[in-house]
Parts: structure tokens; C-alpha cells; sequence
């Protein structure tokens, strides 16, 4: 492999583990909000921001693998490779978490049930996750810990528990 190759290599993960990241970020503020650990104002501002920094991140990293590996042919690989399939369904939830992420388009495209919309980011956070264990170039130790995290989410998300600290 010549040095262009591993460091379009090392982007492309690099911008997938952004990804993956700032859509934990996200999904973990609204257990730390019940928790008392950050403020209302706070969760709803970088919530938002986490999502949509996940979304500009997934798409990059679409476009450098689109761009670099998938270059020559693109429809084969994707059609009988399971880990770019889920890597596919995650983005595109990401995409349309996106789009309605904004008051106005949400508005100008009357999406009605956009709230139910979002709960989907946990479902494209899981086929995230799928993507990267089974990618040929990632770490397996990075994946456990990764799905490990994703299940201690999963459980602040949608535990029954009390606040800790009163605010």
C-alpha cells in the first residue's frame, strides 16, 4: 500500500469514528438531562448540534469511501457486502434526521411526526455501529467497546430512574 492509500485509509475512519461519536454525544444528553447533569437549554442546543455534526461527519465519510475505495465500482461492492449496507441505511437515516432538524423545513415539508422521526437515531446509531465492527479495517477491540457503550445508553435512555442532582 502506498502512503496515499493509508491515509485516505486513516480519513475515512477517522471521519466514521467522528460520526459514531457525536451521535453518542447526542443520544447520551437527554439521559444526562433527566440525570440533572446538564441543563435543559444545554441538551437542546448541543443535542441538535451533536446530530447534525454526526450527519456532516457520515457524509463525509461516505464521499471519501464513495470517492477513494468505491470509485471504480460502486454498485457490486454494495450490493454483496453487508457492512457497506448497514454503513447505507445508517446514513440515510442520518440524512433525513437532518433535514429535520430544522424548525423551518420541518414547517415547509409538514412532517407532522418528526419527534417519532428522531427516536430513529438510536436505530441508525446501532446500524453505525454494525457498520464498524464489520468493516475489514476497524479494530474489533473498538467495536466492543463501542456496543458495550451503546447498551449502557440504551439503558440511561429508556431506564426508570430518578434524578440524582436536584436542579
Amino acid at each position: 500500500m502506498s502512503l496515499g492509500i493509508f491515509k485516505q485509509l486513516w480519513l475515512c475512519q477517522s471521519t466514521g469514528y467522528l460520526a459514531l461519536l457525536l451521535l453518542f454525544v447526542s443520544q447520551l444528553l437527554a439521559p444526562m438531562r433527566r440525570l440533572g447533569w446538564v441543563s435543559p437549554k444545554f441538551h437542546l442546543l448541543w443535542r441538535r448540534r451533536c446530530g447534525i455534526g454526526a450527519a456532516l461527519a457520515a457524509s463525509l465519510h461516505v464521499g471519501l469511501g464513495w470517492a477513494g475505495f468505491l470509485a471504480h465500482n460502486l454498485w457490486a461492492p454494495l450490493l454483496e457486502t453487508p457492512w457497506l449496507q448497514l454503513g447505507l441505511v445508517a446514513w440515510i437515516l442520518l440524512l433525513l434526521l437532518w433535514l429535520t432538524s430544522y424548525p423551518r423545513l420541518v414547517k415547509l415539508l409538514r412532517v407532522g411526526h418528526w419527534r417519532n422521526l428522531h427516536r430513529l437515531a438510536m436505530v441508525a446509531l446501532l446500524w453505525g455501529l454494525l457498520h464498524c465492527v464489520l468493516a475489514p479495517w476497524s479494530d474489533p477491540r473498538v467495536g466492543l467497546i463501542l456496543f458495550v457503550c451503546y447498551w449502557v445508553l440504551l439503558g440511561l435512555r429508556f431506564g426508570k430512574f430518578k434524578p440524582i442532582l436536584k436542579g
